[in-house]
């Protein structure tokens, strides 16, 4: 009986040591995977600024929805960001692509939640300038 319970007892702890073990290799695997993610965040980030930092405002008519919400996040230094996931919604649902730009006023975009007075006047602006510039480059007899 004494020999049962002193195998059973080294048993015990060996089973102790595997389960330390696999713990251990799981708490590592876990902190590796938590790392990849920032690093796959950091990633994302670094392409939507180089998208950002890409788009030809000489060819807005030309943009997509998406590319329109990144121009839009991209004004002020970031500072209309806020609205980035609610306008990237709206705008792919509604179909709000470069071409619709000219068309916006400042109730669409309250309608599309930039909820701010002053956001909504300062992208409003940015909108019209854009399109004001588009114009300019034509034959200044169409503009």
């Amino acid at each position: 009986l004494k020999k049962l319970v002193n195998d059973l007892t080294n048993q015990q702890q060996s089973y102790e040591q595997q389960i330390t073990k696999i713990t251990q290799e799981r708490d590592s695997a876990l902190d590796d995977c938590k790392e990849a993610q920032i690093k796959l965040k950091q990633a994302k980030e670094e392409i939507v600024k180089l998208k950002r930092s890409t788009l030809d405002v000489n060819k807005y008519r030309e943009w997509s929805s998406d590319e329109v919400v990144d121009w839009i996040s991209s004004l002020d230094e970031g500072k209309y960001q806020k609205y980035e996931d609610n306008l990237r919604i709206v705008f792919n649902k509604e179909g709000v692509s470069g071409q619709a730009l000219g068309e916006l006023d400042k109730n669409d975009l309250r309608g599309f939640g930039v909820e701010s007075f002053m956001d909504r006047n300062a992208i409003y602006k940015k909108i019209q300038n854009l399109n004001d510039g588009q114009n300019q480059n034509k034959n200044p007899q169409q503009a």
